[in-house]
């Protein structure tokens, strides 16, 4: 294939669907012949992390530039904790895709690693880098060579119960604060198992949480050992230790920790905005209506009954499941599953606090 072809697919690709990079496979879908020459077969292969429901959109999206360019695209899920290690593997193996959706914390080390290529010229002839805001485009960047397109940017926020929370006496929190301690009142009182659910998983995922509080108590990514970083520690301690935040955390990604938001295992959730549309579809459609309880993965159980403060300091917990999607920001819902009876009212979305890691802190400190 040409590398005309080539320079209209990457700009039609990242204009108007995902943040993507192109890797080091030399063509499309195959790589570089011995001779040197272009030895791909005209196939696009496009490697994602965007499990359902986010990969149904984007995996439309991408059959509708096939079907308007007449340009093959050939798209493989790959999960968000494989991704990154399957494409150093591949790197190794020779078996790269052509494009590659990576999150803005590795674009620096796959740049670096040589998996991922130098798009600056396709950037140039694109122009379109004044549609972007300047800290999302900089997350592509490189040594001031562009190794990637944004997509999104994404926002945190705190979901909340409100019926929980009235439940167990205690205010919507504000603050940081006032969120822990809101957590280990909610687990006191056994409205619900726990008070707070985030990811706490290996990995940029499961960090996430704990660098929001580090910002939040005036820290710096740059040096997380300071002051700052051993207070947002404590803090998660602290939750884990009153209950308020399950020892579990450290084995969940975002959409367990958003699963057991939707079921009622928690109260309260630290996630991404996008997860919004979880929330909406998992509430009420009707005053005193659950129609079922959300379907979970045969490994992890929807809705587990309530258990006293006693006996949920003896049980174990276990991971729920399901998967996150939409956007919007903070959002509230009434009840919780299978005992609801009322219906939710509308997200009420006050516009994020950006934070120097370009997302935003669910509370202010």
């Amino acid at each position: 294939m040409t590398r005309a072809p080539l320079r209209r697919a990457a700009a039609a690709v990242a204009a108007g669907t995902a943040a993507l990079s192109l890797t080091a496979c030399g063509a499309f879908g195959g790589g570089t012949g011995t001779d040197g020459s272009d030895a791909g077969d005209g196939v696009i292969t496009f490697w994602h992390y965007y499990g359902d429901p986010h990969g149904v959109p984007l995996e439309a999206a991408l059959a509708r530039y096939a079907e308007e360019t007449g340009v093959e695209v050939e798209p493989r899920f790959i999960p968000f904790e494989d991704f990154s290690r399957t494409l150093q593997q591949q790197a190794a193996a020779g078996g790269l895709p052509d494009i590659a959706l990576v999150n803005a914390f590795e674009t620096g080390q796959l740049a670096d690693a040589g998996i991922i290529e130098d798009l600056s010229a396709y950037a140039d002839e694109w122009g379109e880098q004044d549609a972007y805001y300047e800290a999302g485009w900089e997350t592509g960047q490189v040594d001031g060579a562009t190794y990637g397109i944004p997509h999104l940017a994404d926002d945190y926020a705190l979901y909340y119960n409100e019926d929980v929370l009235a439940a167990a006496g205690v205010e919507v929190p504000t603050t940081w604060d006032e969120m822990e301690a809101a957590a280990a009142a909610i687990a006191d009182s056994g409205a619900a198992s726990y008070g707070l659910a985030m990811s706490g998983i290996e990995g940029a995922e499961g960090a996430t949480g704990i660098l929001l509080r580090t910002l939040a108590a005036g820290g710096d990514l740059a040096g997380f050992g300071g002051e700052a970083g051993v207070a947002a520690l404590e803090s998660i301690q602290r939750m884990t230790a009153s209950g308020g935040l399950s020892e579990g955390f450290l084995t969940w990604n975002e959409d367990d920790a958003m699963a057991a938001f939707t079921n009622g295992e928690a109260a309260m959730a630290i996630n991404s905005a996008s997860a919004v549309n979880v929330v909406r579809e998992n509430a009420p459609t009707s005053p005193g209506t659950w129609p079922r309880c959300p379907p979970t993965p045969p490994r992890r159980p929807s809705c587990p009954p309530r258990t006293s403060p006693s006996a949920r300091a003896a049980a174990t917990p276990t991971p729920p499941g399901t998967s996150s999607s939409g956007s919007s920001s903070r959002a509230s819902w009434r009840s919780t599953c299978p005992s609801a009876t009322s219906s939710p009212p509308a997200p009420t979305c006050p516009a994020p606090s950006p934070t120097r890691s370009g997302r935003s802190s669910p509370t202010s400190s």
